[in-house]
């Protein structure tokens, strides 16, 4: 199974601990949605079987959420400083 994790630059770290927690049965990569996305992630995120966003983030990357085909679900902004015990 193939995850994208689309957010704020804690994306990624969801997507590395989604994988660990998994104990590798699971594919999974964050990707954070500022700056330039990838040609690699853009065919991850088309390519796999759930994508998660991040609240907002629908409205600024439609283009790229509506081109997954696989479902698509929405997820609660991650980056609150109380959800991250060592956060600043």
């Amino acid at each position: 199974m193939k995850i994208a994790l689309l957010g704020t630059c804690q994306a990624p770290v969801v997507g590395r601990l989604l994988h660990l927690a998994a104990r590798g049965r699971v594919e999974s990569r964050g990707i954070e949605l500022v700056g330039e996305i990838t040609p690699s992630d853009r065919s991850w995120i088309t390519e796999a079987d759930i994508v998660f966003y991040q609240h907002g983030e629908k409205e600024r990357n439609n283009d790229l959420i509506q081109a997954a085909t696989g479902r698509v679900l929405r997820m609660p902004l991650v980056g609150a400083r109380f959800l991250w015990p060592f956060a600043g």
